[in-house]
């Protein structure tokens, strides 16, 4: 009896022991996978993680190339639109100088013949309101206007009919006439430069008064003259 209780009780903690070593290993070989997986995990984050990266640098790398791009553009376009205003100014500049060889008075002439020149050349904006293509009522309109505005500028004594001209060889001074947008005429006076352009006098540009009673004769005293200007006395 004692034998087989003996027997019993060696079998039983062996099935203990057994039962132990098992869950053991088991344990074991639980904590081995988990070690696997998070290791496969942490290469996965690690793996996306230098994806991310990577995008982020081509990313950033596509856009400084489009941010220079963008750039190059807006270059050209402010370089080709200095160049249009470039081409505008010179364009002006040319029609002005084309307007200012009309201005300029020639040898023996007087301030009225650039003045007659410009009128007839543009008659509708200055003021004629008759048939542009009749030459000869335009050039009678000229003449009686040049005339008008030489008196009204201060370059023709109405009373005395005293009248200011111009020294010199000829073509090296211009009367050019302007009108704003209020159709009020002005004219300014030019002087041929070294490069053989007329450059203005910006304290030179006299603006017509609207009576001939308040028209004040330049050549009344020496300071109302240019040193390229005399008065002819009639």
């Amino acid at each position: 009896m004692k034998k087989e209780k003996s027997k019993l009780i060696g079998i039983v903690l062996a099935v203990i022991i057994v039962l132990l070593m098992g869950a053991t290993i088991i344990s074991w070989t639980q904590r081995g996978e988990w070690k696997r997986s998070s290791k496969t995990w942490e290469a996965k984050v690690n793996e996306l993680k230098d994806g991310a990266e990577e995008a982020a640098k081509k990313a950033s790398t596509e856009m400084d190339k489009l941010k220079a791009e963008v750039e190059k553009w807006k270059k050209s376009a402010e370089e080709a639109s200095a160049e249009v205003k470039k081409l505008k100014a010179a364009a002006a500049e040319k029609a002005r100088q084309e307007s200012l060889k009309l201005a300029a008075i020639g040898k023996g002439e007087g301030i009225e013949h650039a003045l007659i020149r410009q009128l007839i050349a543009d008659p509708t904006t200055f003021g004629f309101e008759g048939d542009t293509s009749d030459q000869k009522a335009v050039k009678t309109w000229a003449q009686k206007g040049a005339h008008q505005i030489a008196i009204l500028a201060g370059y023709v004594n109405v009373k005395t009919g005293e009248e200011i001209r111009v020294k010199g060889k000829g073509d090296e001074v211009a009367y050019l006439l302007t009108v704003d947008s209020e159709g009020n005429i002005s004219v300014g006076e030019y002087t041929v430069g070294q490069d053989g352009n007329f450059k203005p006098d910006p304290e030179q540009t006299n603006k017509l008064v609207d009576d001939y009673g308040k028209a004040q004769f330049q050549g009344g005293s020496p300071d109302g003259l240019q040193s390229y200007e005399y008065v002819h006395k009639v």
